[in-house]
């Protein structure tokens, strides 16, 4: 499966290189993370999609990959962990100013509530807890 905590591994070992430009062979490079190559390609796939890197697969398995600052941003503020973090204290934070509203606007609060409790049972399929 794959995490924001395995995301973060791929993304920091990328960064920690020290260069914005990486020639990775998908094998060895998998390997060095013991996972496999083919949810190290999705992962990449993923980071080009989130304009994290630019990624340019050749033969052989081999990829150049091109870091943007972006990826670097992503690393110093907690990477894909933290943001999961973020947004399940924020859904915490909304049920909690929900609740205070309740006595003064029943109806209101329960519709909200609802709809909250819907985002919520979405989110949960898309975040681990």
């Amino acid at each position: 499966m794959i995490t924001p905590e395995l995301k973060d591994r791929v993304l920091s070992a990328m960064v920690n290189t020290g260069h914005m430009n990486i020639e990775l062979f998908l094998l060895e490079f998998s390997a060095s993370l013991n996972i496999e190559m083919d949810v190290l390609d999705a992962i990449l796939s993923n980071f080009e999609r989130l304009n994290i890197c630019s990624v340019h697969r050749c033969f052989g398995g081999k990829v150049n990959v091109m870091l943007h600052a972006e990826a670097h941003d992503m690393v110093r503020l907690g990477g894909f962990t933290a943001q999961d973090e973020l947004l399940k204290k924020n859904i915490e934070k909304l049920l909690l100013e929900l609740e205070s509203l309740k006595p003064n606007f029943p109806e209101r609060a329960e519709r909200i509530s609802g709809i909250i409790g819907g985002i919520s049972a979405a989110l949960s399929l898309f975040i681990r807890q």
